[in-house]
């Protein structure tokens, strides 16, 4: 569906929960969400980009499924359903039983957008008992998780990071030189730290720290109730979620260290690693940093997606610019070991 579809069927469409609640409406880089009364209703946008391709209505229902399947493993109560959503002459309806949907929804369990952890860390109202609980659900649910056994190309990491260098003419017209010239640093230093260490990330294959994981572990996908609700996880690219714990994790440290808590961050890995007994010495350390900033690029690279559609957008300047900032202070750090 296009925006001005979505927009006639948030205006006159029929929803099958709650007609007459009041509508809140999200946009992300690939998605459209309607929030209306107790439900969610996630629309996948018709896009094709370097890492994803929604551009079918088939592979966005195939998507819509998987997204179900995967994230009932960490929120199953918040995940209800895939919807279809037809047209009626000119109105929209979402139903369980569409015939010739258009489009479909993944059905969700609203939840209170107050609770979201990046709210709740811009408030300064996170308590250690959250983080804790947070490091127990994750280690948890990796230790469950069967190690893979698969034949991984480190360089696949290096690669991702450069794709960043995709979105450059927007990085250079919103952001300016400066952070242009950051970017290409940064991809440079990639590229070395991945070339140098490269046996050391397929040995960690073979000691069984691939997971099937949830690969986008960041504070926008978790909202604290009484217990935590880890949400949203990678469902379109297998590699982005079939990945290294420490990639994994990398990405929830990072976030925490860049709204100012990075004691809240050293908490969740010390509960973590109590956990799992995962082995954390220097060298694993030393990659820990570097998917910091693996995370850190990829947070910058959402982030300039979503600026070229919203330019004007201050606030995602100033977000994006702390991303680029975050992920060339990791290299840095790194640095000496190159």
């Amino acid at each position: 569906m296009e925006k001005n579809e979505i927009e006639q069927l948030i205006a006159t469409g029929i929803f099958p929960f709650d007609a007459d609640a009041k509508v809140h409406f999200i946009e992300t880089a690939i998605s459209y969400i309607i929030v209306k009364g107790r439900y969610a209703y996630k629309i996948k946008k018709n896009i094709k980009l370097s890492f994803l391709d929604f551009s079918t209505l088939e592979k966005r229902k195939h998507f819509c499924y998987e997204e179900l399947r995967l994230n009932k493993r960490l929120a199953a109560d918040m995940y209800l359903n895939v919807l279809g959503i037809s047209q009626k002459g000119k109105q929209w309806l979402i139903s369980e039983t569409a015939s010739n949907p258009k489009e479909y929804a993944v059905l969700m369990r609203g939840m209170n957008p107050e609770h979201q952890l990046t709210e709740l860390l811009k408030r300064d109202t996170v308590d250690k008992k959250s983080i804790k609980q947070i490091a127990h659900q994750i280690a948890d649910f990796h230790l469950n998780e069967k190690s893979l056994k698969l034949s991984y190309d480190p360089f696949f990491l290096s690669r991702e990071f450069a794709d960043i260098e995709k979105f450059i003419s927007t990085i250079e017209s919103e952001l300016g030189e400066t952070y242009t010239k950051l970017v290409h640093a940064s991809i440079a230093l990639s590229n070395d730290y991945i070339f140098l260490q490269q046996n050391f990330i397929r040995q960690r294959v073979k000691d069984g720290y691939f997971k099937n994981c949830h690969g986008d572990l960041h504070g926008q996908n978790i909202f604290i109730e009484k217990e935590p609700i880890i949400f949203d996880c990678i469902e379109f690219r297998d590699a982005f979620r079939k990945i290294d714990v420490l990639n994994e994790i990398a990405f929830l440290c990072m976030d925490l260290e860049n709204y100012g808590y990075k004691k809240l961050s050293e908490l969740f890995l010390e509960n973590y690693f109590n956990t799992t007994a995962y082995t954390f010495g220097d060298s694993e350390k030393t990659l820990f940093t570097y998917f910091k900033a693996y995370r850190a690029c990829i947070r910058a690279k959402v982030n300039t997606i979503e600026l070229s559609q919203h330019p004007k957008d201050k606030a995602l300047k100033n977000k994006t610019k702390k991303y680029i900032e975050a992920m060339a202070n990791y290299l840095i750090e790194i640095a000496p070991s190159l």
